[in-house]
């Protein structure tokens, strides 16, 4: 309902000839129905569509209209005479109360105008209340979710975990479809769709795709939000999804088919986090007001304890260090020392020995201290190597780099779904072979399928999965005698497994092609 810019006191609209007119007489009001009756049960009723529907009802049975409305006037009336009346909402005016026609045929007097005026009021004191409530009940749910984010990542929860939790309590929130969360990639050019939660959210989860061009990388190179309308989503579902050459992450917004949407910035400190896209599917109304304020401040808030949990992990990782260069200096200084002193003394007692079984005894103790020697000096080698490295394996980093170089030689963009813990739950080796496989597989694309679009997904929970599937004419007959069967052993020296398999129209959106689906245990 369209707010009107008056909040004046009630008008009625009169023929010319009755505005010279003498009021007539205050009619009575209609038996079993007193004003007091009806304030009372308007200004109590807690659902707002309930207490206009009162309002209209109440007020046409106390001015005796034969029609009432709120917000549009009322249909089929002959309005010789009419009544309107402002419903205020605080300080604005929220929609308009028409009545038309009285029973009588009688124009409407100055008691019909209190009667309607009073009701009015008593309509936006319900109003009033009914948006406090809800008020309340959205600042009850921002902060609930802010406080799972926070015993999440300051209790050691993965931070995908952490703000898939923080999506989900957002969608409750904003009775929103689907709640994404995309962060930037460290390479200034990818984003990663890290979190989605709700409506076919496997569609689009883990998705990486190019800023530029896209509706979300402009949130995060300027910090502003973004309100699409359902219109306006629907024809900009490609850039809510990605930019340029990604045709793939386009297509899966499309399907989801996204109504009105919200691309809120995750700023902190300056800089912005990452950002948080809620939605709506097609055909819903858009966000309320309110509702956007309320996503905005937990945006906002979800920053801020990014940014802390970074500080806090990096003070952590400075301790460690701290301690692991403390052990080393320890070890080197006081245990090594007195071993080495040990070995001296004994060497000297070996030296006066005079028995054979004596001399040999303290040989060999001689060369169990060496020994222990050796494997301290190394440890405190390992623990300055790991002191002075950077935390975290950057395997993500490499399959980004990877799937970029393919771009050479396919002729275009891969699309690329990550999803886990890759960056610490795949140990070197296996790591290592995951970048060959990823590198073999892409060139075995390039070369032999003949492919216009190529997915990659790589998932990582009790097993490391890499699957590419093209729409390419699948492998020949040379290519499974020997790429193929160079992955199939590189998984099988993990107790891993090869799969290949044709791929027909459906499913993805692409056409025929080949599905090769590449898996290692981790536990």
């Amino acid at each position: 309902m369209k707010p009107y810019p008056h909040d004046g006191p009630p008008s009625r609209r009169r023929e010319p000839a009755e505005r010279s007119a003498q009021p007539a007489p205050p009619a009575e009001p209609a038996k079993g129905c007193s004003l007091a009756d009806a304030v009372l049960a308007v200004a109590g009723e807690p659902e707002p569509e309930v207490a206009l529907r009162r309002t209209v009802e109440k007020a046409m049975i106390l001015t005796s209209a034969r029609h009432g409305a709120v917000g549009e006037r009322p249909a089929h009336a002959l309005e010789t005479t009419s009544l309107d009346t402002p419903i205020p909402v605080g300080p604005s005016v929220y929609a308009q109360l028409y009545l038309a026609d009285k029973a009588d045929g009688s124009r409407f007097t100055t008691q019909d105008e209190i009667a309607a005026g009073t009701l009015a009021r008593a309509a936006g004191l319900a109003l009033g209340h009914a948006s406090e409530r809800e008020q309340a009940e959205l600042e009850r749910k921002r902060l609930a979710a802010i406080g799972g984010l926070a015993g999440g990542l300051l209790g050691g929860e993965p931070r995908s975990v952490a703000l898939a939790a923080l999506a989900e309590r957002a969608r409750e929130l904003a009775d929103a479809d689907l709640v994404t969360v995309t962060l930037p990639d460290e390479d200034g050019v990818h984003q990663i769709l890290e979190v989605a939660v709700g409506h076919r959210a496997e569609l689009v989860r883990g998705l990486l795709s190019v800023r530029e061009g896209s509706a979300t990388g402009e949130v995060l190179r300027t910090g502003q939000a973004a309100i699409f309308s359902g219109a306006e989503a629907d024809s900009a579902a490609g850039e809510i999804g990605g930019g340029a050459g990604a045709g793939i992450v386009a297509d899966r917004f499309a399907e989801l088919g996204v109504g009105p949407a919200l691309l809120l910035p995750m700023r902190a400190e300056g800089a912005v986090r990452g950002v948080l896209g809620i939605c709506r599917r097609d055909g819903r109304a858009g966000f309320e007001p309110m509702i956007r304020a309320a996503a905005a401040e937990l945006s906002r808030q979800a920053a801020q304890l990014l940014d802390l949990a970074d500080r806090r992990l990096d003070d952590e990782r400075v301790q460690v260090y701290q301690d692991r260069e403390r052990i080393a200096r320890d070890l080197h200084d006081l245990v090594v020392q007195r071993l080495f002193g040990v070995c001296l003394a004994l060497e000297g007692a070996r030296n006066r020995a005079q028995r054979a079984d004596v001399v040999e005894r303290v040989s060999q103790s001689i060369d169990e201290l060496d020994d222990t020697i050796r494997q301290i000096r190394s440890t405190i080698f390992a623990l300055q190597v790991q002191g002075a490295a950077r935390a975290g394996s950057p395997l993500r980093h490499r399959i980004i780099q990877e799937v970029d170089a393919a771009r050479q030689v396919l002729g275009f963009s891969a699309a690329l779904r990550m999803e886990g813990l890759i960056d610490t739950d795949v140990p070197p080796p296996v790591a290592e072979n995951v970048i060959a496989v990823l590198r073999e597989a892409l060139a075995n694309v390039a070369r032999h399928a003949q492919a216009r679009r190529v997915e990659v997904d790589i998932a990582v929970g009790d097993r490391v999965t890499i699957e590419i599937v093209d729409d390419g004419l699948g492998p020949p007959a040379s290519l499974r005698r020997s790429g193929l069967a160079n992955l199939a052993r590189r998984a099988e020296q993990f107790s891993g497994a090869l799969t290949v398999e044709p791929v027909h129209r459906g499913g993805s959106g692409l056409g025929t092609g080949t599905r090769i689906s590449w898996q290692v245990p981790l536990r």
